[in-house]
């Protein structure tokens, strides 16, 4: 079952239950809940379908048919082992069954849940849901299914013991889950036969045993609209009333919202912790509407919820301690009081903010610090929550640096400033803030340069804080800021234009001769030899006028008989 948690006004501590209002009798008059405060569930109430509170003992349940045999029956009893109203099935025969059935509203899907327990072994009974789900508490202590393969077993039981069932059903797929206790014993189970829908839930007993009892309570629908899956394994408190009225209709109004409608006696859900009100109505065939008086009760089962708002989980503070502000909802509220050293020394506190006391703050040393704050009701309850955070007292350490322009603090207009910083294993750097002179104090988030100053002297002062307030003690350096000669920027342009013209006019001329001379394997283009004059004969032309010859690969000039090329080392002989 969930309680809805919602923040609600405080009521005074020392509240008695005589103080609550008291009823007069009407036609309908509330016996349960008590004009009291409740600290725990009514034993043995469990939220259901099918509670059984309505019913008198010894008849058979509102809204169940019994079929059953000679010497057969169910009825209900007023309880067992700690389960008040149960659903009694019992066979004295041996030849006849104890048979019972309820009828529901065709569904394709949903959840049956409901508590079983068997009265001694070597004896068997059954379990059928709109004949798909087929379930036997075998002779064997077993627990087991049926399909069209046979009985299978899913979970050794022992009698006398209480055990939680739950069936998810899907007529689509003919299958089922079965949880026992909370645990998945058997999934997508077959059903013994195929439905589109299923509308019942029956018990019965085997014809050929006799002398036992099988026990049922809290059966719950999915599809039931006040009751939710899971609400069967938790108590609440019985509604209990009594009228001399023949009612068609019962309904019932918890803090004056919308009316319920009940068959008659049923178990509620607790409601959250605080003061509630009741009331129960009906009408009879007439139309007639009878209303019983209001009742008040309250509700403290639970130690009183805080909500640490500050400090936060993993903040961290420095020196001074920190404040801290809570929220509490608890109705009863008593006392407050937190402790910074396991509960050793416990400060106590009014209100919801404060500051943690300095001197215990002052015990404790750099790291991590846990604070508990606790709360207690008028009743007891004591509730408590946590948070840790980091005690960091040590300053962080920065450093500025940047490249001189000239000697250790001569600088230009495009020199840039860069401040490093380290806090260790500190809470970390929240800040890094320069000033140039008296200028404002300017937050660091990058580099920067003295571009828009003028030239002269400068004091650059920087400071970096961590995220626990502890701030170094301010630093600074004194720069000259200079103007860069405009000549020798004008110079030096000049120079790197004439350079690069330089360059450009020796790769061309490079280029140029690379593509006059001929290609490795280039046949040079033949040149005549000087003709020996016709007065002349060979012999004297070879004495005087020795005719020049050519490299065939370079076209260089060959004079005498050179066997190789001077130019390129080409090889000169045929």
């Amino acid at each position: 079952m969930q309680f809805n948690q919602i923040e609600i006004n405080f009521i005074e501590a020392d509240i008695k239950e005589e103080i609550l209002p008291k009823l007069s009798d009407q036609n309908i008059n509330i016996t349960t809940p008590e004009n009291k405060t409740y600290t725990e569930p009514m034993s043995g109430y469990y939220l259901a379908t099918f509670g059984f509170e309505h019913d008198i003992d010894g008849n058979v349940p509102f809204g169940w048919a019994d079929t059953s045999d000679a010497v057969c029956g169910a009825n209900v009893i007023s309880g067992l082992d700690g389960y008040k109203k149960v659903l009694e099935c019992w066979d004295q025969s041996g030849t006849g069954w104890s048979n019972i059935r309820n009828d529901f509203t065709p569904q394709a899907n949903g959840t049956v849940e409901w508590w079983w327990r068997q009265s001694k072994s070597g004896v068997a009974g059954h379990i059928k849901i709109g004949g798909g789900p087929t379930l036997r508490w075998a002779i064997t202590d077993q627990l087991q299914y049926y399909d069209s393969g046979g009985f299978h077993n899913v979970k050794s039981v022992s009698p006398d013991q209480w055990y939680h069932h739950k069936i998810v059903f899907n007529c689509d797929f003919d299958t089922y889950d079965w949880y026992i206790d909370g645990v998945l014993e058997a999934d997508d189970s077959e059903f013994e036969n195929s439905r589109s829908t299923l509308d019942y839930f029956r018990f019965y007993t085997w014809t050929t045993h006799q002398d036992y009892s099988f026990y049922f309570d809290a059966v719950s629908y999915s599809w039931d609209p006040n009751y939710n899956i899971g609400e069967n394994t938790q108590e609440g408190l019985l509604l209990n009333f009594e009228t001399n009225e023949t009612l068609s209709w019962m309904g019932y109004s918890l803090d004056e919202l919308n009316n319920k409608t009940i068959f008659g006696n049923t178990t509620i859900p607790v409601p959250y912790d605080g003061s509630h009100s009741i009331q129960v109505f009906g009408n009879d065939s007439f139309g007639t509407m009878y209303q019983s008086d209001v009742r008040y009760f309250s509700v403290d089962f639970n130690p009183p919820e805080i909500t640490i708002n500050s400090p936060n989980q993993n903040g961290s503070c420095g020196i001074t301690a920190p404040n801290f502000d809570i929220s509490i909802i608890e109705p009863n509220l008593n006392s407050t009081w937190y402790s910074i050293d396991d509960g050793i020394t416990n400060t106590t506190f009014s209100g919801l903010s404060g500051t943690i006391n300095q001197t215990e703050w002052d015990k404790k040393g750099e790291g991590l610090v846990t604070i508990l704050f606790y709360a207690d009701d008028t009743l007891g309850h004591i509730g408590s929550a946590n948070v840790t955070i980091l005690k960091d007292t040590i300053s962080p350490i920065s450093s500025i640096s940047f490249i001189p322009h000239e000697g250790n603090n001569v600088v230009n207009k495009s020199t840039t400033f860069k401040i490093t910083t380290d806090d260790g294993l500190g809470s970390g750097v929240s800040l890094i803030r320069y000033k140039i002179n008296d200028s404002d104090w300017i937050e660091y988030n990058a580099p920067f340069a003295l571009s828009t100053y003028n030239v002269g002297d400068y004091n650059i002062s920087y400071q970096a804080i961590d995220a626990a307030g502890n701030a170094e003690e301010i630093k600074s350096i004194l720069v000259k800021l200079v103007e860069i000669d405009s000549f020798n920027e004008e110079l030096l342009f000049i120079i790197i234009i004439i350079g690069s013209i330089a360059g450009l006019i020796f790769s061309t001329l490079m280029f140029l001769k690379a593509k006059s001379k001929p290609k490795k394997g280039q046949i040079t283009p033949e040149i005549p030899r000087e003709r020996v004059p016709p007065e002349k004969t060979f012999h004297e032309v070879q004495k005087t006028d020795i005719m020049p010859s050519f490299c065939p690969m370079c076209g260089e000039k060959i004079m005498g008989e050179e066997k190789f090329c001077s130019h390129c080392g080409a090889g000169l002989e045929d």
